[in-house]
């Protein structure tokens, strides 16, 4: 049995120090409001034609980094009144945090990556694959969503697999405490 989890988002911008948080808001990034500190080092302007906050910062996630040398990912779902980020999970203070980036093409690398991982852990040719694909990756592939699974598959070979979209992917790998978000997680039996 083999797990694995990819994403295809890289660093963008400088590291940032969470100098206070609770549970899932930080509160503030190198000492200053959290919202602040982001939007200065996002590169780009929130989406104007975004349903709510969350969809705003969808194309730029926070990334902590992993014992693996990678990135764990963390949505942005909304802000505080006073210039709060909340994530998915909670992030403690001391952490050091990166704004994240990625494009279609990218995030279509990182999916073919996490089921030639799974692949190379097993040792071989798999059985059964079962695979998780975050919801918030959807939007950012637009049409070309189909092509994940086409990516997936030809990196899996001819492989039955079964899988969804979720809210929050599990996949407990080296250096992870398990908890992803816009990333692909496989189980392959």
């Amino acid at each position: 049995m083999a797990v694995s989890v990819g994403h295809g988002w890289s660093t963008f911008g400088k590291p940032m120090l969470i100098t206070r948080a609770e549970g899932a808001v930080i509160h503030e990034l190198d000492g200053r409001p959290a919202l602040e500190v982001y939007l200065s080092e996002r590169g780009a302007a929130l989406k104007d034609d975004a349903r709510s906050f969350g969809e705003k910062c969808l194309e730029r996630p926070i990334g902590i980094p992993n014992g693996a040398g990678g990135h764990d990912l963390r949505q942005i779902h909304e802000c505080t009144p006073d210039g709060g980020l909340v994530l998915t999970t909670a992030v403690p203070e001391q952490t050091v945090v990166r704004v994240m980036a990625s494009d279609a093409d990218g995030l279509l690398v990182g999916a073919r990556a996490a089921a030639e991982a799974a692949l190379a852990e097993i040792g071989g040719p798999a059985r059964f694959a079962v695979v998780f694909s975050c919801c918030t990756r959807a939007p950012l592939m637009r049409e070309r969503i189909g092509e994940e699974v086409t990516a997936i598959s030809a990196a899996l070979g001819d492989v039955p697999a079964a899988g969804f979209y979720t809210c929050g992917e599990f996949g407990r790998v080296a250096g992870s405490i398990g908890i992803h978000n816009s990333s692909v997680a496989l189980l392959c039996l």
